[in-house]
C-alpha cells in the first residue's frame, strides 16, 4: 500500500523554516478562505482529522485517536492541559491566528498527548509604535463575527489587546420543527499579550485568553401540550500563561514556564409553557452535565543550541482539579503530575543527527512510567533527508470515566484505578526540500493499549487496543503570485485490535489554494477536503457492530480585493459549496459470515452552503 501526495504552497520564510517540523499546515489564508471562526470548525478542514456531530455531541477522531488524547497548543503552551476534560473547541477562537500546524511524532520533552500534537500561531506584534486590526464578517446564515485588536510597541515593552464577538445561529432537524441539533452560540473573548525585555537576556512574556460563550438547544414541543424542553450551555474561561527567559550564555537558555487556567460549562434544562410563558429550571442528567475544572503548570528548564551536542532538561508539575464536584463519594477529583524529562541531539558533521530523550512521568493516581524517545535523520537540513522517530507517550482516560458515577457517566461505572493509554508510535519519512519546493512522503504506525471499555457488572477497566496505519506524502510549492497546496492519504484502522481484529481503510485528499491576480489587486482562494467512507467497528455487551459513515466533502472559495495600499480588504466567500449537513450513517451487526444492517442515523457534518462578506482593516 503505498499512495504518493501532492501538496503546492506559497512558504513565506517563517513557515519555510519550520518545514522540518509541521507535516501538515492551515495557512492564514486557508483559515479566511474557509471562514473558520474556532478550533471545532478548524478540525473539519486540518488534514487527518474528521469531525462531525453525533446526538448532540460533536465527535474530532483520527481514526481511532479521539481529540481527547491529541495536545492543542497554542503559541507553545497547552491550550487544556490535559484532552480529557471534555473540553469545548468552539472556545477557542481563530481570529489571533495566524497558522495551524499539524506535527506527527515531534521530539518534544512532553510526556502525554505527543504521538501527534496541533499547533496554533497567533500573529506576532507588529514593531510599530501604536497599530490597530479591525474584522467584520457577515453571512448569509445571519452569522456575525468581528473584533478589533490594538496594540503598543517599543524597544523595551510590546502589547496588545483584542475583543471579540461571534454570534453562529442554529442548525435545526430535518423536520423542519422547533427541535435543533446544532444550538446557536454567542462568544465573547478578550486576549491579552504583553512582553518586556528586561535586560538583553533577559524576557519576560504573558498572555492571556478569556471567553464567555452561551449556547441554546431548542426542543420539540410536547405533544398535546404548549410545553418545551430547551438546553442551555453558559461556557467562561480564564487562561493565562508566559514565561521567563534568561539567556545564560551565547548557547545556553534557563526558562520558567507557568500556567493558570479554569473554566466551567454549566447546563441547565429550561422548561418553557409558550402559552403562559411561566419556565422552571432544572440539571438533566440524562445530557452531558455541567463541568468545571482548574488547572495549574509550572516547568523549568535548562537548553543548550551549541554544536555537535545539543541538550534540553528539566521539570515539569501539574495539577487537575474538579472543581464543580471536588468530592464524589469522599473521593477528592483531582490528580497531579511529575515529569522529569531530557533530550538530546548529536549531529555527526552533516551526515547524521541522533536525538534521544526519556520521560520519567508519575501521576499520584497510577503510578510511574518511563517513556523514551528516538529519531535518527540521515543529511540532515540537506536537499535529501531520511527520518525515523520511535517513541511512547501516555493520555489519561475521560475524567469522568475516572472519578463520576455512573447517573453522570453514560450508565458506566467509573474506575479511579483506569491505567493512562498508552501509545507506541513508529514513524518513517523522506523528505525533499530544494528553493521552494518540499516534499514529504511517509508512513505512521500508532498502537494504542489500555483502552477504557466497558467490562462485568458495567465496571469500566483498562482493557481495549487498536491500531492506526497512514501512508501520505506532501509537497510544498511556490510560483510567483501562485499559491496551490493539494494533499492526499490513505488511513488504515483497526478499532478492535484486542477483540475483532478488524481493519477498514478509507482515503483523504485535500486542496488548498490562493492566487494573487497580477495588477488587479484581487487575490482566489480554495480550501477543500475529500474523505472516503469510513468505516467503525465497536463493541455491546460482547457482540461487535460496525458503522458506515458516507464520504464527506468540504469546498469554499473566496475572492478578495485589497485598497489602500492593501491597509483594507474586501473578501467575498462561498462555503460548504457541495456538502449537505445531514450525513447517512449506517449499523450493521457482524456475525459469523455476514453483516446484517440493523439501523441508520444522520449525523451532522456541518451547516448548509452559506455566502460570506469580510471586511477587514489593519494600520500597517
Amino acid at each position: 500500500m503505498l499512495l504518493f501526495v501532492f501538496t503546492f504552497t506559497y512558504l513565506s520564510q517563517e513557515v519555510q523554516a519550520q518545514n522540518n517540523e509541521h507535516t501538515f499546515l492551515l495557512s492564514f489564508e486557508d483559515i479566511q478562505t474557509a471562514n473558520l471562526q474556532n478550533l471545532e470548525e478548524a478540525m473539519a478542514i486540518i488534514p487527518f482529522f474528521n469531525r462531525y456531530t453525533e446526538q448532540g455531541n460533536t465527535i474530532i477522531t483520527y481514526g481511532t485517536i479521539g481529540i481527547q488524547t491529541i495536545a492543542i497548543y497554542k503559541d507553545g503552551f497547552p491550550v487544556a492541559l490535559d484532552q480529557n476534560i471534555n473540553y469545548n473547541l468552539k472556545t477557542i477562537p481563530l481570529w489571533d491566528i495566524e497558522r495551524i500546524e499539524v506535527r506527527l511524532t515531534p521530539m518534544n520533552t512532553s510526556s502525554k498527548n505527543s504521538s501527534i500534537t496541533i499547533h496554533m500561531f497567533s500573529h506576532k506584534i507588529p514593531k510599530k509604535p501604536i497599530w490597530s486590526n479591525v474584522n467584520v464578517t457577515n453571512t448569509s446564515l445571519n452569522d456575525l463575527h468581528s473584533s478589533v485588536s490594538v496594540g503598543l510597541s517599543n524597544v523595551k515593552h510590546s502589547g496588545q489587546i483584542g475583543l471579540s464577538r461571534s454570534f453562529t445561529r442554529e442548525l435545526y432537524d430535518q423536520t423542519g420543527l422547533r427541535s435543533t441539533v446544532i444550538g446557536a452560540f454567542e462568544r465573547y473573548d478578550i486576549n491579552l499579550k504583553y512582553t518586556y525585555k528586561i535586560l538583553p537576556g533577559i524576557t519576560l512574556h504573558v498572555q492571556s485568553d478569556h471567553s464567555s460563550m452561551k449556547t441554546q438547544n431548542k426542543g420539540d414541543i410536547i405533544l398535546g401540550t404548549s410545553r418545551v424542553s430547551d438546553s442551555h450551555q453558559d461556557f467562561k474561561k480564564n487562561n493565562l500563561w508566559g514565561y521567563l527567559q534568561l539567556k545564560a550564555s551565547k548557547n545556553h537558555t534557563i526558562q520558567l514556564d507557568g500556567m493558570i487556567h479554569r473554566f466551567n460549562n454549566d447546563v441547565k434544562d429550561i422548561d418553557k409553557d409558550l402559552h403562559t410563558g411561566q419556565q422552571t429550571t432544572s440539571e438533566n442528567f440524562d445530557r452531558i452535565p455541567s463541568i468545571g475544572y482548574d488547572q495549574g503548570l509550572i516547568k523549568l528548564s535548562i537548553s543548550s543550541q551549541s554544536k555537535p551536542l545539543q541538550y534540553t532538561f528539566g521539570i515539569e508539575l501539574s495539577h487537575t482539579r474538579d472543581n464543580k464536584y471536588p468530592f464524589i463519594n469522599a473521593v477528592s477529583t483531582s490528580y497531579n503530575d511529575y515529569d522529569a524529562f531530557g533530550l538530546i541531539s548529536y549531529q555527526y558533521k552533516k551526515t547524521v543527527l541522533l536525538s534521544g530523550g526519556i520521560n520519567l512521568w508519575h501521576n499520584n493516581l497510577s503510578g510511574s512510567y518511563l517513556l523514551p524517545k528516538f529519531q535518527i535523520k540521515i543529511a540532515p537540513k540537506k536537499v535529501l533527508e531520511l527520518n525515523f522517530t520511535s517513541h511512547s507517550s501516555v493520555s489519561y482516560a475521560p475524567f469522568t470515566q475516572l472519578f463520576y458515577p455512573s447517573f453522570l457517566n453514560n450508565g458506566s461505572n467509573n474506575n479511579i484505578l483506569l491505567k493512562p493509554i498508552k501509545k507506541q508510535v513508529n514513524h518513517a519519512h523522506i523528505s525533499f526540500h530544494q528553493g521552494n519546493i518540499w516534499v514529504n512522503s511517509g508512513m505512521l504506525l500508532i498502537n494504542q493499549n489500555n483502552i477504557p471499555q466497558v467490562g462485568n457488572n458495567k465496571t469500566l477497566i483498562s482493557k481495549g487496543k487498536t491500531s492506526n496505519f497512514t501512508t501520505y506524502a506532501t509537497m510544498q510549492f511556490s510560483l510567483n503570485n501562485i499559491t496551490i497546496r493539494p494533499s492526499a492519504m490513505m488511513h488504515a484502522v483497526n478499532h478492535l485490535r484486542d477483540s475483532g481484529n478488524l481493519t477498514f481503510f478509507y482515503p483523504e485528499l485535500n486542496l488548498n489554494a490562493f492566487i494573487k491576480i497580477p495588477h488587479t489587486k484581487m487575490a482566489f482562494g480554495i480550501t477543500s477536503k475529500f474523505l472516503g467512507k469510513m468505516t467503525k467497528s465497536f463493541i455491546v455487551d460482547n457482540e461487535i457492530y460496525l458503522s458506515e459513515q458516507k464520504r464527506i466533502r468540504y469546498v469554499s472559495l473566496r475572492l478578495q480585493r485589497s485598497f489602500m495600499d492593501n491597509k483594507f480588504n474586501i473578501s467575498l466567500g462561498l462555503n460548504n459549496v457541495f456538502q449537505s449537513s445531514f450525513l447517512s450513517n449506517d449499523i450493521f451487526q457482524l456475525n459469523d459470515i455476514d453483516k446484517t444492517r440493523i439501523g441508520n442515523q444522520n449525523i451532522i457534518c456541518g451547516y448548509p452552503k452559506s455566502f460570506t462578506i469580510k471586511l477587514s482593516y489593519s494600520s500597517f
